[in-house]
């Protein structure tokens, strides 16, 4: 299948199991209603290049599992615009953090 594939909604548990048949790697990853939302203050290198996130509390004491989801604005209110090849509209990412 072409273009982005993408887990159940329920979340998905995932083996890499080896030759042997012993599992080599497992992960599971969390449905969306399995995630709260979490305050932070984000700290961003001026390039852009690097941030440090501080979560605001204790609010991720007792978390497993955190998804951290971005907007990319490739065409800033000030500043250089950037494209993807010829592509500047706006770009959302998510990342799971075990």
């Amino acid at each position: 299948e072409r273009g982005s594939l993408r887990l159940g909604h329920g979340g998905a548990s995932l083996r890499i199991v080896g030759p042997s048949g012993s599992v080599e790697h497992a992960r599971s990853f969390l449905p969306g209603s399995g995630y709260s939302p979490v305050s932070a203050l984000v700290l961003r290198k001026a390039d852009g290049t690097g941030l440090f996130i501080f979560p605001a509390g204790d609010a991720t004491a007792a978390a497993v599992s955190h998804r951290l989801r971005w907007t990319y604005h490739r065409v800033p209110e000030t500043g250089r615009p950037f494209s993807q090849a010829g592509d500047r509209s706006v770009e959302r990412v998510a990342i799971d953090l075990p």
